[in-house]
């Protein structure tokens, strides 16, 4: 008799559903690496594209294992894949990140897995409304990494390669500065702390202030550049850049560390483990 998708298991409560959301996008994640565009047959863009696909397919089979199980934590597989298949072979340096290892090393049993030992690797429903929050908040973090990461790169690369030489701009190139400190020191924080609760909280409330902090060395500078021919260059919109990475990054504080209502999530939530 096949089971309901709430089945109450013997001490384990109701069970959650099963969401196949993130499988999917990583499936047309796979499909673009693949299909995008023409292959022009150059060395470094099959290996680039080969190993993005295959990271895909890592995430994938991570998502679906965590779908069948019922876990609420299938979209941090996609958050993670999807944009580690950008670096390409340097996506093999998340092997080094003791999560993703434990990620990978689960994706096989729970494919195998059937009935009730498939039962024992999911999640209660308090348990997947947990994972959910910890997937938000990650998804949170990853982006405004992300984006302070790339805009600080994009932005210093820029400057570089100006026809003209500035005559000041210390505070606003310390401001990129520590936008790519934090953009890639954030990237690999939350993906270690994501199973603890508080930590990551902490995490993304310390990216939040260092970006604080950015603001105001751009204020030191007055929003502006001054050239060496005379022109002056306003990047005021460093203001409302900084500023929305440091919202996102308060945002993902904010949802994982509210405590749960009287639904009971309160001691499952605790620096839980996925």
């Amino acid at each position: 008799m096949e089971r309901s998708p709430h089945t109450v298991s013997a001490g384990r409560g109701p069970q959650g559903k099963r969401r196949f959301g993130a499988a999917l996008a990583l499936v047309a994640c796979a499909g673009l690496w693949l299909f995008a565009s023409r292959w022009s047959g150059d060395p470094y863009e099959v290996v680039w594209r080969v190993t993005g696909f295959l990271t895909c397919l890592a995430g994938l089979a991570v998502a679906v294992g965590r779908a069948r199980a019922r876990r609420g934590d299938t979209w941090q597989a996609a958050l993670v894949a999807a944009p580690a298949s950008l670096l390409g072979p340097l996506s093999a340096t998340l092997l080094l990140i003791p999560p993703v290892r434990r990620s990978l090393r689960q994706a096989p049993i729970q494919l195998r897995a059937r009935g009730e030992e498939l039962e024992a690797l999911g999640h209660t429903q308090d348990q997947a409304v947990a994972a959910y929050r910890r997937g938000i908040s990650l998804a949170l973090g990853l982006a405004a990494s992300t984006l302070a990461f790339l805009s600080s790169v994009v932005i210093s690369i820029w400057l570089a390669f100006a026809s003209s030489t500035l005559t000041d701009g210390d505070w606003v190139f310390l401001s990129l500065f520590l936008a790519f400190i934090v953009g890639l020191v954030a990237f690999v924080g939350v993906l270690i702390v994501q199973g603890h609760r508080r930590v990551l909280a902490w995490v993304e409330l310390a990216a939040a202030t260092a970006m604080a902090v950015a603001i105001i060395c751009v204020a030191l500078d007055n929003g502006d550049l001054n050239w060496e021919d005379g022109n002056r260059l306003s990047v005021s919109f460093l203001y409302w850049l900084w500023g929305l990475v440091a919202i996102l990054f308060l945002m993902g504080a904010a949802v994982t560390w509210e405590r749960p209502g009287k639904g009971g999530l309160r001691g499952l939530t605790r620096d839980r483990r996925a």
